[in-house]
């Protein structure tokens, strides 16, 4: 370095030249500018003041920054120089430059604190690590399109996504950050607390747009302290029955933990990168029981939890049956969401209870409340009960066709072949009814061989017709005993709905098809 004319030269033997990537030999000059103007930006002002204070103190001074080879981009390079004895006004300084990005560091101590740097250059919206990554999901030395590819990615958790993006625009004009807490991706599948610090590398012009970043796990105790903020409001409700439990981020989706017949949930999230919703809604059809799937899917979702939050309703419990192996067991779902108070993110906490036998118990002493006894459909005031919640609901302008009928000259059957023969055909005509009408129409039994239907909702005549065809046939059909059965039919209205008046109707109709030589239907509305 010529102190008089500030002009500096460089002499680089084969070896460095090897290093630099030159093929040939440069003049001093030439190879100067060579190196320096591949300094990566953000670098120049560092390097500028360890040349400085080289110069300056004689002793040897080491450092470390990015420098652009010509073959391999961006690289990490270690460079240490010390003073020799001058050469008139020049100054002469003396090291090595040498590519560190490839050296593998190992951890002497094995509770070593591991970090992750990083360089990031806001006019190319590039990031270069310094080392391969090792806490950080990734594999990537040089990532383009960043904030936003880690946004993307998830590798920064989605609640701190806003905060994060902030943090590498504009960099020129904002003071270093001396640590914020957020939480990272990490090469183990799972989200961590790190504190993130950035620093301008200096406030020069052609340094301005880059800033070093240094990624620190938090510390052990703190980690603790943010998870059991985020737990301990849930597990006081879990009890020793407990089949399956999730611990389930609700605005990244990642299953953060998953037990019991659960715990697969939890290894397909972390190894496919799936969220929860994609990892519950792919097994609901392989274990949930086929008529609790609508309900099953409608509830268990990120969509749903976020609802529940906004709504002011912290848990939410559902009954549906599932399947453990080849056995099917009644369960309870609790779902708890909460909001971490210090972080602000949204979690959901989930347990499964097997109440199998609590269940059953429960649907039989139901059964027996409001099913008959002999035939498993509803006993008389079940259907009455089931006719008016229908007609008095929510549904507008009900409406509905009630149906009485019982079978032709039953007596006789209960004579010639002894009320077993009697009680077995009753079970029969019960179950031909099933077949007949829908599965949401309710169906009765009003004592003795007399039945109750009523069809639900309009419904056209001809169908109503056809049905009607199809139940004579069938009890026609029914076995070796010759069987006949007659019905009446009320078509009802919300408007002057009367279940007893209108009973009574469909009882008339009832007596009108026997005048008329049974085993036919009539309606009230014909005979007025």
């Amino acid at each position: 370095m010529n102190e008089e004319t500030g002009s500096c030269e460089m002499y680089a033997d084969a070896v460095m030249r090897s290093v630099m990537g030159l093929k040939e030999e440069l003049s001093p000059k030439d190879c100067y500018a060579y190196w320096y103007n591949r300094i990566s930006e953000g670098y120049y002002n560092y390097v500028e003041q360890a040349v400085e204070q080289t110069a300056r103190t004689g002793r040897m001074v080491q450092i470390e920054y990015t420098w652009n080879h010509p073959k391999r981009g961006a690289v990490t390079v270690r460079c240490a120089a010390v003073r020799r004895p001058a050469h008139g006004k020049k100054i002469c300084l003396e090291g090595y430059h040498r590519i560190i990005s490839d050296l593998e560091i190992p951890d002497f101590l094995p509770n070593n604190r591991l970090s992750e740097q990083f360089e990031y250059n806001e006019k190319k919206q590039a990031i270069y690590f310094h080392t391969k990554r090792r806490l950080i999901a990734g594999d990537a030395i040089r990532e383009q399109g960043f904030p936003d590819c880690w946004i993307r990615e998830q590798i920064v958790h989605p609640h701190f996504a806003a905060e994060f993006k902030g943090i590498f625009k504009n960099v020129q004009e904002k003071e270093d950050e001396r640590g914020k807490e957020m939480l990272f991706l990490t090469k183990k599948g799972n989200y961590e607390w790190f504190k993130l610090k950035a620093a301008h590398l200096s406030h020069k012009q052609q340094d301005a747009g880059t800033i070093a970043v240094i990624m620190e796990p938090a510390d052990h105790e703190r980690a603790m302290e943010l998870e059991y903020m985020k737990k301990s409001d849930f597990y006081e409700a879990l009890l020793s029955d407990t089949v399956a439990h999730a611990e389930v981020d609700v605005e990244s989706g990642h299953i953060m933990k998953a037990t019991g017949v659960w715990e697969t949930y939890g290894i397909e999230s972390r190894e496919e990168r799936a969220d929860f919703d994609k990892v519950v809604q792919k097994q609901v059809s392989l274990v949930v029981y086929p008529e609790d799937e609508e309900e099953y899917r409608s509830h268990l979702n990120l969509r749903y939890m976020k609802e529940m939050y906004k709504k002011g309703v912290p848990t939410m419990e559902l009954c549906f049956r599932r399947y453990v192996g080849a056995q099917l067991y009644w369960m309870k779902l609790v779902l708890h969401v909460f909001q971490d108070w210090y972080t602000e993110n949204m979690y959901a906490l989930l347990y499964l209870k097997n109440i199998d036998a609590e269940k059953k118990r429960e649907l039989a002493q139901e059964n027996a409340a409001t099913r008959d006894p002999l035939t498993n459909v509803y006993n008389r005031t079940a259907f009455e009960t089931e006719v008016k919640r229908f007609m008095n609901g929510d549904e507008p302008d009900a409406k509905g066709a009630l149906i009485i009928l019982d079978l032709d000259d039953f007596k006789q059957v209960n004579d010639r072949f002894g009320h077993l023969k009697g009680d077995e055909t009753l079970k029969f005509l019960a179950e031909i009814l099933k077949s007949t009408f829908r599965s949401h129409d309710a169906i009765g039994r009003l004592g003795g061989d007399e039945f109750l239907v009523f069809v639900k909702g309009t419904i056209d005549r001809s169908i109503l017709d056809k049905r009607m065809g199809e139940l004579l046939a069938k009890v026609g059909r029914l076995g070796k005993i010759p069987l006949s059965c007659s019905a009446g039919i009320r078509l009802v209205g919300e408007k002057d709905f009367d279940y007893n008046e209108d009973l009574r109707k469909a009882d008339v109709a009832l007596y009108a098809s026997k005048k008329l030589g049974k085993n036919c239907y009539s309606y009230y509305e014909e005979q007025t």
